[in-house]
Formats: C-alpha cells, sequence, structure tokens
C-alpha cells in the first residue's frame, strides 16, 4: 500500500498490529470518533514499520488478516464486539468476525442452506453438538457411530481435534473434556482421497489441494497443489458468500471420496 491514494488523491496509511498488542474503544457521542485504536509496541516488530512504537489510531477501515481468538483460551471477542459497535467498515464486516468466531454457529448456518438446496446440492458435514456435559444419566442422548472426529470448540489449524474409534476412546476422552468448560463437536470420520480448499478474495478464486501425511490434512509437512475448477464450486461460492451479512474473504475445506462425491467441513473467514 506504500503510495497508495484514494481517488481524490488523499493518500492511505495503513497500521497493523496483533490482537494481543490492541485496545479499542468506542463511542457514538457526536463530533468525536467513533472508534480509537490503542496499538502497544510489539515485541517483534516488522523491520522499518512503526509496530515498535505506542500508536493511537481512528481508523476509517478494517481488515483483519487473522482469527480472533487462540489457544489457552485466548478470546479477543471484546475487541471484535468494539468495531461492531463503532460502525467503522471493514472486510469482512466486523459483524460477521463476530459471528464466524464461533465455529459451531457458522456450521448451523452451512446446515440452513444445506437444508434448502439438498444434500446433493451443497453436501454439508453433519454434525452432533455437545455443551460439554450429560443430563447426569451418563447416556448419550443421540447415538453416533463409531469412529468420529471430536472437535473442541472454536481451535483451528488441527487444534483440539481428534478421531475416537470406539467407545471407551470416547469415554477416556470424555474424562479430559469434563474439566473444560468448553464444547465440543461430532462428525462422522469420512473415508477420502483427498481434501481440496476453495479461496475467495472477492472476484478471485482459487482451488487446491492439501497433502500431508496423517488424516489433519492441514497439519504437519503440507504439499499443495492445483486442483481443477468444476462449476458447483459457484453454487458452493455463491451461497457462502452471503452469510452474515456478505463476506468479501473467505475461505471452505472439502473431502473428496473414492465414489466420487464431496463433503464440505468447514467455512474459514480469514
Amino acid at each position: 500500500m506504500r503510495g497508495a491514494t484514494l481517488v481524490d488523491g488523499s493518500p492511505i496509511r495503513v497500521e497493523q498490529t496483533m490482537w494481543k498488542y490492541l485496545h479499542c474503544e468506542a463511542s457514538s457521542f457526536e463530533g468525536g470518533p467513533s472508534l480509537v485504536c490503542c496499538c502497544n509496541p510489539n515485541s517483534n516488530p516488522l523491520p522499518f514499520s512503526s509496530q515498535k512504537e505506542q500508536r493511537e489510531v481512528v481508523p476509517d477501515f478494517l481488515l483483519f488478516r487473522n482469527f480472533p481468538n487462540a489457544l489457552h483460551g485466548l478470546d479477543y471477542r471484546p475487541l471484535v464486539q468494539a468495531m461492531v459497535f463503532s460502525r467503522v467498515p471493514g472486510v469482512n464486516t466486523p459483524s460477521s468476525v463476530l459471528r464466524t468466531m464461533d465455529r459451531a454457529v457458522v456450521h448451523s448456518e452451512l446446515l440452513r442452506i444445506r437444508d434448502r438446496l439438498g444434500k446433493d446440492m451443497f453436501p454439508v458435514i453433519d454434525m452432533k453438538y455437545h455443551a460439554n456435559g450429560y443430563t447426569g444419566t451418563g447416556v448419550r442422548e443421540i447415538a453416533q457411530k463409531f469412529p468420529v472426529v471430536v472437535k473442541v470448540s472454536n481451535a483451528d489449524a488441527g487444534f483440539g481435534k481428534m478421531v475416537v474409534k470406539s467407545r471407551s476412546d470416547y469415554d477416556d476422552l470424555e474424562s479430559i473434556l469434563a474439566l473444560t468448560k468448553e464444547y465440543f463437536t461430532e462428525e462422522p470420520f469420512v473415508e477420502h482421497e483427498y481434501e481440496f480448499r476453495v479461496q475467495v478474495i472477492g472476484k478471485h478464486v482459487r482451488c487446491f489441494r492439501r497433502n500431508s501425511e496423517g488424516w489433519k490434512n492441514n497439519w504437519g509437512n503440507l504439499v499443495f497443489e492445483d486442483h481443477e475448477w468444476r462449476d458447483k464450486y459457484k453454487v458452493w461460492i455463491d451461497e457462502i458468500r452471503k452469510l452474515f451479512g456478505g463476506l468479501d474473504m473467505f475461505a471452505f475445506d472439502v473431502l473428496h471420496k473414492a465414489d466420487g462425491t464431496d463433503v464440505i467441513l468447514e467455512v474459514n473467514d480469514k
């Protein structure tokens, strides 16, 4: 963006920071800024940047580059809520970023699309949601055949996921999950030939495979290769783009099975 300007010639100034260095305050008072962001000094600043300095920024536009939650319970939801409150525009919109922080909420919207279009046209994987606890009877109220993939809370990048192959394994895992407050989900383990991702940035679309040594196709030593475009992907893109008031930037992961069918796993908006 160096040297870039608006159509009226006004220079564009870009300030970049990480969630952990950010403080936000938002206001609706007339005559004042709707959002003020304090960017604290970065312990490892980018070369030739202002990240080593304390900066106070009144943004006109927001660009989200990574997830506002992380491992060990780190959750920057209050910062996103300040951005939503401020009504400052962004990509994606702050309100959509807030909604997509919860994986189960996103999957519920995908299931709504599947209910409307049918499973053949929009083949989203089935899911079971647990609020992390039973009724007290120790009985699983909704039965699920093993093996299943258990995913804990909103972790990404392969964290918080495990294949459970039997009831005994499930009981062991549950004894650990009971020590946390996080929800978890179950999905059927899908045998597949490969996984591919469809990445959308505005009007630009890219399809590529992610190959790895284990069942987590986004974990370990990854090998990327281009994947051919198919017309049915446009239906998926057009529907996902409408989520939460509209997404300008997103990606979704798909499993391709040996019988030639596909299963949509999840959507990421960053």
